[in-house]
Formats: structure tokens, sequence, C-alpha cells
């Protein structure tokens, strides 16, 4: 797997559960689209050479980029009964692209997404009458937030990693800890994910509109793992071990088989932890990557993916929001110090969870 698949895959894997998340399909033909979409800057001057992908439910991806007048056009088949189909900014590593393309493409996003913010999906309502489709994504005015990671002694931590849903590119901080996230909408809310490199624990950060009217520094992020090292056994923890079932129903097989992985995030969310799991087999199963890791005790939420997530930013919005999602049938699972749970995900129940009582998507 190279840099530029481990850098988008969450995303790629992200957009196939949101358009799997439709409604269900009939054995009749499916019916033929064309869509235009038109991606402009804020002021309206057109964006060329912009990789965007059109993803239906049938988890068919159809890779393009934007011309000279920053139009992309498809003509998809999608199956009878669709209800939506989604456009994503992408990366320009794809097969679709000669491979001379493929790295002046990467480059090209990666200094729009530094500039611009683009909406994580675009989606498109459907009409069964309704053939032809137009759209226009506005790439947005942007700020960047700065800070600066320490540990719990306050030294410099080097090499920390941090990610924005719909920030293409991660960012790794300084030898002095310090760090800068570019391409944050302005005056738009968004979650920051922090993390020690190799750790499994994850920090959030939410940011409020009126933080973002222009560039901010957030100060000093504290990276103390509740449990110095997750990927050994920590007695003082609780040890867990994931099975992934299902993930052929959820992802697009060829998307699901590469990677998945797994997110908890406490009740109160004061505590979240993400791990990445092992390649799938053709029934769709995987496991965790590290086998057995250690988190705190205490009751999570878990779902598949790898933050940041969709599903991770629509539970942690909820409980910010003081929603009770009690019985909402997103998977939990309770652990004990010292003990070790052999836990079963079974990952279209979760999205579908996740889906019906939140509407990420």
């Amino acid at each position: 797997m190279n840099d530029f698949t481990n850098r988008f895959l969450f995303y790629f894997a992200a957009l196939a559960i949101a358009a799997f998340m439709t409604t269900a399909v009939s054995a009749q033909a499916p019916q033929q689209i064309t869509v235009e979409a038109t991606v402009v800057t804020f002021d309206g001057v057109p964006l060329e050479n912009v990789p965007l992908i059109l993803h239906t439910s049938s988890s068919t991806q159809f890779v393009t980029k934007t011309d000279a007048n920053g139009v992309a056009t498809w003509s998809a088949p999608v199956p009878p009964g669709e209800q939506r189909v989604f456009i994503q900014v992408t990366g320009g590593g794809h097969d679709e692209f000669p491979p001379e393309e493929q790295f002046p493409l990467s480059l090209h996003l990666r200094a729009l997404v530094e500039q611009y913010f683009f909406d994580f999906l675009t989606t498109i309502a459907l009409d069964p009458n309704i053939n032809n489709y137009t759209v226009q994504i506005i790439a947005q005015q942007t700020v960047q937030a700065t800070g600066t990671f320490v540990d719990a002694a306050g030294a410099p931590v080097k090499g920390a990693i941090s990610a924005e849903l719909g920030s293409v590119y991660p960012t790794i901080s300084n030898a002095d800890g310090s760090f800068v996230i570019k391409g944050l909408k302005r005056n738009g809310a968004a979650w920051l994910f922090f993390r020690s490199t190799g750790a499994g624990e994850v920090f959030p950060m939410r940011l409020t509109p009126q933080q973002t009217a222009a560039d901010v520094n957030v100060g000093q992020v504290v990276l103390a793992p509740a449990v110095a090292n997750s990927f050994v056994v920590d007695p003082t923890a609780a040890q867990l071990s994931v099975r992934m079932i299902n993930g052929q129903a959820a992802y697009e097989a060829s998307i699901e088989t590469k990677v998945s992985g797994i997110t908890l995030i406490s009740m109160d969310a004061s505590s979240m932890y993400s791990f990445m799991g092992i390649r799938g087999n053709e029934e769709g199963v995987s496991v965790l990557r590290s086998g057995v890791v250690s988190v705190p005790a205490g009751s999570y939420y878990i779902f598949s993916d790898y933050i940041p997530t969709i599903q991770a930013v629509a539970i942690l919005d909820a409980i910010e929001a003081g929603v009770d999602l009690s019985g909402s049938g997103i998977p939990t699972v309770t652990l004990t110090t010292g003990q070790q749970v052999d836990f079963t995900l079974d990952m279209l129940a979760a999205f579908q969870a996740i889906n019906t009582t939140l509407s990420p998507y």
C-alpha cells in the first residue's frame, strides 16, 4: 500500500459507507443518469484539474477531473430505487488517470485544499423521472489552526498527527511540537483529531464557527495517553480484540479488503481510540492489525472505520448535544481492567444504526 493510498483510504471508505446508505434495490434494469458538476471558487473562478468521484450505492466509483471551465461530467448507471448519489473531491492517485498524471494531480490537490475548503460530500437527490443533473461545488474560504503538542510534563511532542474531517492531508508536528492545520472552513464548525505517532488514543477538539472566523491558535495540546502503549498487554487496562464481519455488505470489496479499522468513543466522549485493521477475506471478515489492544476500562460506542470519519463526528456531535443514544442500536462494548473481551463487530449493522439515528450523510 503506497503513501497516497494511506492518506486517502479512510476518505474512500467513508464515501463508500455513505453511498451504501440508500434504499434497497430491486432486480430491475439500472437507470442511466448524466451528472455535470462545476467546481468554482467562492468568488466564481472555475477550478481546473480537480479530481472528483461520483459514487452510487452500487459502490462503483466513477473518477474524473474538471476541465478548463471547471466542469466534470459523468454518465453512470444507478440501481433502480436509488435516492442519492455523492460527489467527493478526491486524490489524483487513481488508475483512471494515466500514471504520469497521478503525482502532479496529487500535488495540485494538496495546494488546492490548503487554499480552499471543499464540503466532504456533495449529495444529489435523484428523481426516477429525471436523468440529467447539474450541481455546483464551491471552493470556500479557509482559515488555519496553529498550536503546540506537549506531553504531560510540558515537553514538546515531535511527529504527532493532527487531522480534520474534510482536510485531505494529515499534519505532522515539528521538532518543537508546533503544528499548522490549513484548509479549515472559515466560519465553520470543525472537529480536530490529535494523536501521538503510532498511539491508539485520539484527542478530539471542537472548533466553533466563532473561533474559525479568522486564523485560530488553539494553544498547547496535551498528549498524555491514559495507556502508555495500547499495542501491548497492560495489566492496568482492559484488553480488547475485535473481529469485524459483514464488511462485504457494508463496503465495496475492493475498499474493505484493503483496510478496515475500529473506533471507540466513550459514552461521555471523554476518551476516544482508533485502531487500524488488517486485510479482510472474501467473506468480508477482518481483525485488528495489532491483535489485542489495551484501553482504559469503561463503556464505549464501537464502530468500524479509522478517524477522521463522518460517523465519529456524528456521534461526538450527538453526545455534545445531549442526544440519548441508549436505544440507537449503535454497538457498545464494556471493558473491565485486567480482562480481555473478544468482540464481534457487525459492520453493516453498525453503519445502519448510525445512519438511522444520526443521518450523518
